[in-house]
């Protein structure tokens, strides 16, 4: 039988000693939770002190945000690194650990990079920049903080200082502000020149303008024109027969051959209103062309003649709005056209209707005393048709003469 007092000495035992582990516990639980907030705090102020002192972050609040994210990133990884690499001895442990120190490593270093025009660590004052001053123009280089050599010359770096950076920053001002003046008398001398450009333009116009008044108004009721009388202005201006066979036959004109685009010739035809040749033009959808200038300073009264003659104009079977045509044009700069004639397919019927030849006679007084006026013949084929079968316009006997 157990003995009753004994049994209460064992239970009173087994309970101090219970208290005592309990406390033990309880204090151990303590030192662990006081070592991690000591460890904690260690980390903390470790990383706030690295990111207060890249110079790349200046806002306080961000500083804070980014050292509390880091510092429990770092705390919850490196008891896994240190148990996986340091006590168990696991290699790919150290792959790892180093890709974590690198990446922190890169981390800091955008951090780092100041703005453009950051010289100065705005928390700690701390220089951001060394730099080196030519002994020739005194021409400033800056380099990052921590490169302490000129990577070219090899000459020691000086720690950027209040007065480098004021003169900095007075230089960049003043190029600042030439570049601003050398760009200001740039656009000034070219609305300058485009002014200049603009009123010899008008200058122009006003004297052939002027030229052309004085040329109608110098014509006497006895038939006399700027001291030579009508019968000995020539009648014929310019012409072209095409029986040269070429696009380089005519007279009279300012250049030595029609200027072609696309198809157009001169072949022999019985289509040829006179002689054996003839000008003929085939149409594309962009258009088929033939033009020439011709020189107006002297003319009286000038006219514009030819014969012509469409065919094989068409409609577009797909579509009412599109058909085939063919214009004449003149101008002074071949930028600004006046028409003069529209030849257009105005039904289906007209694709299997040959035109008769036209004479056509236009008044180019309007016109008199300019330099140089462009005539351009233009087809166009706006329709469907087989190849070969395209739309043509002859031109023959073309003359530009003075109306006496």
């Amino acid at each position: 039988m157990w003995d009753k007092n004994k049994i209460k000495e064992v239970f009173e035992q087994l309970s101090t000693f219970a208290k005592y582990l309990i406390v033990g516990l309880l204090a151990a639980y303590l030192l662990l939770l006081l070592t991690d907030l000591l460890f904690l705090k260690i980390i903390y102020e470790r990383v706030y002190q690295l990111v207060y002192n890249t110079g790349g972050v200046s806002n306080a609040y961000l500083i804070k945000a980014l050292t509390m994210a880091v510092t429990l990133v770092a705390y919850l990884v490196i008891p896994i690194i240190a148990w996986n690499f340091i006590i168990l001895k696991k290699k790919r442990f150290a792959l790892f650990l180093a890709l974590v120190y690198c990446g922190g490593m890169m981390g800091l270093f955008i951090l780092s990079r100041p703005a453009p025009d950051q010289l100065f660590n705005i928390l700690t004052g701390e220089p951001l920049y060394r730099y080196y001053r030519h002994p020739d123009d005194g021409h400033i280089e800056l380099f990052p903080a921590d490169t302490l050599k000129h990577p070219r010359l090899g000459v020691p770096l000086e720690k950027l200082t209040l007065e480098v950076a004021i003169e900095i920053e007075k230089r960049a001002k003043a190029e600042k502000k030439a570049k601003a003046e050398a760009e200001a008398k740039q656009r000034e001398e070219m609305i300058r020149r485009q002014k200049e450009e603009e009123e010899r333009r008008q200058k122009a116009e006003a004297e052939a303008a002027e030229q052309k008044r004085r040329q109608q108004s110098e014509i006497s009721e006895t038939g006399e024109v700027l001291g030579r009388t009508l019968e000995t202005i020539p009648k014929i201006i310019a012409q072209d027969d095409f029986e040269s066979g070429t696009l380089e036959g005519g007279t009279g004109w300012k250049e030595p051959l029609w200027i072609k685009e696309g198809y157009a010739a001169a072949k022999p035809s019985g289509e040829a209103k006179q002689g054996n040749y003839v000008c003929i033009i085939w149409g594309k959808e962009k258009g088929s062309y033939v033009m020439r200038s011709v020189d107006l300073s002297s003319a009286i009264r000038p006219r514009l003649q030819f014969w012509a003659k469409p065919a094989r104009l068409a409609i577009n079977v797909l579509s009412r709005y599109n058909a085939d045509y063919a214009i004449v044009q003149i101008s002074r700069d071949q930028e600004k056209w006046e028409l003069v004639n529209t030849w257009v397919a105005k039904s289906y019927e007209d694709e299997i209707k040959d035109y008769s030849y036209n004479f056509l006679d236009f008044d180019l007084s309007s016109y008199a005393g300019t330099p140089q006026l462009w005539i351009k013949f233009t087809v166009f084929e706006k329709s469907i048709r087989m190849i070969g079968d395209d739309p043509m316009l002859y031109v023959d006997n073309i003359k530009i003469i003075n109306n006496k």
